[in-house]
């Protein structure tokens, strides 16, 4: 989002996992000077929830992948279409 923002882009950022959400939107108020609004959603092909788990192992990584989040202590976010959020 910033690399974009700062070439004078209006950036739409979106991210479901609370702790990489807290990080952008720290990074985003650090930078207020910059065209960046974000949502707290995933974006996906219609409106719900989805089960998204984080790899401890990659800082800002995760999946929605079924076979991956089912049964793993997932969490769950809301999706919206784009439509609906921009």
């Amino acid at each position: 989002a910033l690399f974009f923002a700062s070439r004078g882009a209006v950036v739409h950022a979106f991210e479901p996992m609370p702790a990489t959400l807290a990080r952008l939107r720290r990074n985003a108020a650090l930078n207020r000077d910059l065209k960046i609004t974000v949502h707290p959603v995933a974006v996906g092909a219609r409106a719900g929830r989805l089960e998204i788990v984080a790899e401890p192992r990659i800082p800002g990584g995760a999946s929605a992948a079924a076979e991956i989040a089912a049964g793993s202590g997932a969490a769950t976010g809301a999706t919206r279409t784009i439509v609906e959020v921009v």
